[in-house]
């Protein structure tokens, strides 16, 4: 073997993320990792960037002035967003870096539009305020958990067998037909037909892909597009934006090792201002919305600091565990349950604005970025116990994604990658308002898949198969 052959096998050689002790051989959560030196000092930039932040921004204010400071934070939570999001794992999607990319993205954003809006000196030490507090917890999430797997390295997707990709489309089939026969039908059942047509659509769209030899003909992704569009036709009117974020996401992480281009982590980043311009037209022109929302359009995106700010400033931080109780029997009927609480979303609305929550009937709903709910449950204390709960859920997610993902061969490994992706594709809801709403859109696309697992383990009568078999000859 020669020096050359020798230097290319080093540099190839895998690692595993943390410490191999305890961690068997073949164990789902064993993830190769391979470093380099632009990851390396992409790192060594977030941490900068946390640390000048966390230094100066307490005495910015004073130094330039608060509108010079607003626009300072915001680009810096901006920047570390971005950064943080093509730094985790290399040139694949993350749970992780879609929750940092969102959670930077909410933060930094409002700071520069409630700027450009001239808001009075006290809103805006207020608002710039509250942007420190979220972007300390948003950067100790990344840097002291999510970094963990940063170095994440899935392997190229198998492609799967014709039964595996029937499977996929017909039980994606199954679930459009059942998601738009209860929508068009008026048929209630909390959100099981959003969930249903949610899934159907990614995994309709997906099954064209993942079952495709490497180069991807152009029928298969029309039909792919058109399967997503049948989502967006049939169950958008205009509210909820967030859920095409959460589709988008979903598929780009479902098909991801079965596309060639490279770049789809840039692309995202490219489409963000489009796509935040189609948002802000939609919400001026949608029926209902509020006044501020007719305005920009922009409303829902930017008042989730706004409201994390009033939060804090009235004290809002005994919830105890009633919004997680809430959460977690999200999909309780309450007939069954008539005691059940509220979720957070419609327990701040009450608290902030408690006129436009009456005149709407009990279901106004606020969003307070993931900060909001866990100060509401605790207080500063909550917020301590959001960073490690956070960065320990996407932690787990990741690994058990990429790991799933190198031993797909079966249905049912589909089932399970498509519920983790469900999670993973949600990280917009959880940076947003936090576990309520994050939960709260999940557990329909999650239950909608139980029947598909169910079908998988039921034993099946197969066909007897006929075979003659010749007597041996004498000798």
């Amino acid at each position: 073997m020669s020096a050359t052959q020798r230097l290319n096998r080093s540099e190839d050689r895998v690692q595993l993320v943390g410490s191999n002790k305890g961690t068997a051989r073949g164990s789902p959560l064993e993830i190769p990792r391979v470093t380099s030196r632009k990851v390396v000092g992409l790192d060594a930039a977030l941490w900068l960037i946390a640390l000048s932040a966390s230094l100066a921004a307490p005495i910015l204010p004073e130094l330039a002035g608060v509108g010079t400071a607003d626009i300072l934070l915001g680009l810096l939570v901006l920047i570390f967003g971005i950064g943080a999001f093509l730094e985790h794992g290399g040139r694949y999607l993350t749970g992780a870096g879609i929750y940092t990319l969102t959670a930077s993205f909410f933060i930094g954003t409002s700071l520069l539009y409630f700027h450009s809006t001239n808001p009075t000196p006290i809103t805006s030490i207020d608002l710039y305020n509250a942007g420190i507090w979220s972007f300390w917890a948003t950067a100790a999430i990344y840097l002291f958990w999510l970094r963990r797997s940063r170095y994440l390295r899935a392997p190229t997707a198998p492609r799967l067998s014709r039964s595996v990709t029937s499977f996929a489309r017909n039980y994606a089939l199954i679930l459009l037909a059942v998601g738009l026969g209860m929508h068009y039908g008026r048929i209630r059942l909390g959100t099981i037909d959003t969930g249903a047509t949610f899934d159907g659509a990614i995994l309709l769209a997906a099954s064209f892909v993942i079952g495709a030899k490497r180069r991807q003909p152009v029928w298969r992704v029309l039909i792919s597009a058109l399967a997503l569009a049948l989502y967006i036709v049939s169950q958008f009117h205009g509210g909820g934006r967030l859920v095409l974020a959460d589709l988008g996401f979903g598929f780009l992480l479902l098909v991801q090792p079965r596309i060639r281009f490279r770049q789809v982590k840039l692309s995202v980043l490219v489409l963000t201002i489009p796509v935040l311009v189609i948002f802000a037209l939609i919400g001026q022109s949608r029926p209902g919305a509020p006044t501020t929302e007719a305005a920009s359009g922009l409303s829902s995106v930017v008042t989730p600091l706004q409201n994390y700010d009033e939060e804090v400033n009235l004290s809002l931080d005994h919830g105890g565990v009633r919004p997680l109780v809430a959460d977690a029997t999200f999909f309780v009927p309450r007939s069954v349950y008539p005691s059940k609480y509220l979720g957070f979303g419609r327990t701040l609305a009450q608290d902030l604005q408690p006129q436009i929550y009456s005149d709407s009937g009990g279901i106004q709903s606020l969003a307070s970025l993931n900060s909001g709910e866990w100060f509401y449950i605790a207080g500063w204390a909550g917020i301590l116990i959001m960073i490690p709960f956070t960065g320990f859920v996407f932690l787990l997610i990741d690994r058990l994604w990429f790991a799933r993902l190198a031993r797909l061969r079966s249905s049912s490994g589909l089932l399970v990658i498509l519920a983790l992706v469900v999670l993973a594709a949600g990280a917009p809801d959880l940076s947003w308002a936090g576990p309520d709403t994050w939960w709260g859109r999940a557990t329909p696309r999650l239950l909608v898949l139980i029947p598909g697992a169910i079908w998988l383990v039921l034993p099946r009568r197969t066909p007897m198969r006929h075979r003659t078999e010749l007597a041996p000859e004498e000798p």
